[in-house]
């Protein structure tokens, strides 16, 4: 694996002003009881268990749009792949984990794409827990990908699973589906809205992974550890009252 830039988080005692790191590329922390990296690319790297977590890529997506009458580039497919691609070499994963949503719609041509894609990965094991999306995607197709397609996982005390459940929660879930962001002051009076990773003391929310797709502005609550994404870069907040 190549040298990371990583930094750690502050304390939750820091005050507003210093409560923050801003890192180039990730900023380690815990979610549950594990260690993860939160990466300025909207994935997490599991180093214990040699994963990369990613959710929501909503491959397919702009062929749907473009079926559709609407002219999208059908590159941001080719491009989501390649970034993948990269920090799966780059951390030399043994596991892909897709928090689902992998696909947005029906695949046909464009599945043709992640398979030659996946041939390039044959020694990295892909798991996809379904999402809400991934009902269009056959088992033929999952077959053909050498994708595993499973409900939910667990494992070290972690529960994976698509659509997070916010109350009465028997395990500690990491979850997509909601695309998270935040909007977040760059300057006196400029203001910017960032996808973000959302860790909260019951559950924690991933990034959408996908360029092309939307997200939902989340409003923290105090103790909670908010990690946008701004230009290439990864900034940590332990959130607080009137932040």
């Amino acid at each position: 694996m190549q040298e990371q830039v990583v930094d750690e988080l502050p304390d939750q005692t820091s005050t507003p002003e210093t409560g923050h790191k801003i890192v180039r590329e990730g900023i380690a922390c815990t979610i549950g009881t594990e260690r993860f990296i939160a990466l300025s690319a909207r994935a997490l790297w599991w180093p214990a268990t040699s994963t990369l977590v990613v959710s929501d890529l909503h491959f397919g997506k702009a062929s749907h749009f473009r079926r559709h009458g609407i002219p999208i580039p059908l590159a941001t497919d080719e491009a989501d792949l390649t970034r993948l691609g990269i920090l799966i070499t780059q951390y030399a994963a043994t596991r892909l984990l897709i928090v689902g949503d992998l696909v947005h719609s029906k695949v046909a041509n464009e599945w043709e794409i992640f398979c030659r894609w996946r041939e390039q990965y044959d020694r990295t094991e892909m798991v996809l827990i379904k999402g809400n999306h991934d009902r269009f995607l056959t088992s033929l197709q999952a077959r053909s990908a050498t994708l595993e397609v499973t409900d939910q996982v667990y494992e070290r005390e972690l529960l994976f699973v698509h659509e997070p459940s916010l109350r009465d929660q028997e395990f500690y879930t990491v979850s997509g589906h909601i695309h998270p962001a935040l909007v977040v002051p760059i300057g006196v009076r400029t203001r910017t809205r960032a996808r973000c990773f959302l860790i909260k003391k019951e559950y924690a929310l991933l990034p959408a992974f996908g360029e092309f797709t939307g997200s939902a502005e989340v409003t923290p609550k105090v103790g909670d550890l908010v990690i946008p994404m701004i230009d290439d870069e990864v900034w940590g907040i332990w959130w607080k009252e009137g932040f």
